[in-house]
């Protein structure tokens, strides 16, 4: 029997259950020096190693392939996932051994990357460029999915200097072919931590140095909007069974008109995508109704449940100290009913990625 396993990213934590097993039990264990590292302390003493780098892999899978045929259990690990970027290692044992081989898949440091960023692997496109050959076409298929406005995880190949693709060349190369240097970028050297190892600009990874065990992250300039439902959906259905429920809309004012038509523009467009509520507007200051009028608008509709939402972009002494007292004192004279404030739209992700769409439009 031959079996190949995928080890997970050089942290025996994230070797799967089936495959610590499987390595316990083997009499024969092989793999390059790195992974063999990683689950040496699941070895067995009985059991025989086989260790292999780059230039004598093809002569060691032939002495694990004869202990195959010998009737031993023999198990070789890959690092990562062996479907990732451990493919071309698979050919070569399988062109040892004569057949194909049974897989087990392990995590893959891509998997933990997206984990570890909070990247969609829906919205992301994964490629590596640790493997022989010609690199071009991946090469140019890399900027085609940058270009296609997705997420690229990108594995480098770090082999001899005249192979070496790494991050600052992998950057520079992309810059070369018109890419914009905006991209955030990420590259993370150590998985098992809880933070990349560095993060900038796409122009600024150009003049970077990694080690060979880094793996990298170029994220789209325009990353998609949520696809799941708005959340004034959980306010209808809060309506089903609640139907004494208010939301204040609370801004700012100005004694500019223009600016005042728009606020009610919000309002109107609150009052459509939650017309099972009663909604109200009120201003601090230059304009009208004031923020007790609009509290008053919801009494008088015997709300029992009021929620102020202030209309105003960050956290300044308005959102934090003004709303919340105007709030508070409503409160002290109406104890039978509920009271709440929501938070202002701050660096919200969804406020940040409209931001970032005016910066690309307006280039």
């Amino acid at each position: 029997m031959i079996i190949c396993i995928g080890a997970g990213p050089g942290d025996v934590a994230y070797l799967t259950q089936r495959g610590a097993e499987l390595i316990r039990n083997a009499d024969v264990v092989a793999g390059f020096d790195a992974v063999i590292n990683v689950v040496q302390s699941l070895i067995p003493a009985t059991a025989q190693t086989v260790l292999m780098n780059y230039r004598d892999q093809t002569e060691q899978l032939a002495k694990v392939a004869i202990e195959h045929h010998a009737g031993k259990n023999c198990v070789v690990v890959f690092m990562g996932d062996i479907h990732f970027s451990g493919f071309q290692y698979l050919e070569r044992v399988e062109r040892a051994c004569g057949h194909p081989v049974e897989t087990v898949p392990g995590i893959s440091s891509a998997q933990i990357l997206a984990s570890r960023a909070k990247v969609c692997f829906d919205e992301t496109t994964f490629i590596t460029f640790h493997r022989r050959g010609d690199l071009t076409p991946f090469k140019q298929h890399l900027v085609h999915v940058l270009q296609d406005q997705r997420n690229a995880i990108v594995i480098p190949c770090p082999w001899d200097e005249a192979r070496s693709f790494m991050p600052r060349h992998i950057a520079a190369y992309l810059l070369e072919q018109g890419i914009s240097p905006d991209h955030p970028t990420e590259v993370w050297e150590n998985l098992t931590r809880s933070e990349a190892e560095w993060h900038g600009t796409l122009a600024d990874c150009a003049t970077q140095e990694f080690s060979d065990m880094s793996i990298m992250l170029i994220r789209t300039r325009c990353p998609m909007s949520s696809q799941i439902e708005p959340q004034w959906s959980r306010y209808r259905m809060q309506a089903e069974t609640n139907q004494h429920f208010g939301i204040v809309i609370a801004g700012h004012g100005s004694r500019d008109a223009d600016g005042i038509r728009e606020f009610e523009q919000l309002v109107e467009l609150v009052r459509e995508r939650a017309p099972q509520h009663q909604v109200s507007h009120g201003y601090l200051e230059f304009a009208s109704p004031t923020i007790d009028q609009a509290i008053a608008a919801q009494l008088n509709a015997d709300a029992k449940q009021i929620v102020m939402v202030p209309g105003i972009l960050l956290a300044a002494t308005h959102a934090k100290n003004d709303l919340p007292s105007e709030l508070l004192t409503s409160a002290r004279e109406h104890p039978d009913v509920d009271f709440h404030f929501g938070a202002p739209m701050g660096l919200h992700p969804l406020l940040l990625q409209v931001v970032q769409q005016r910066i690309v439009e307006a280039e």
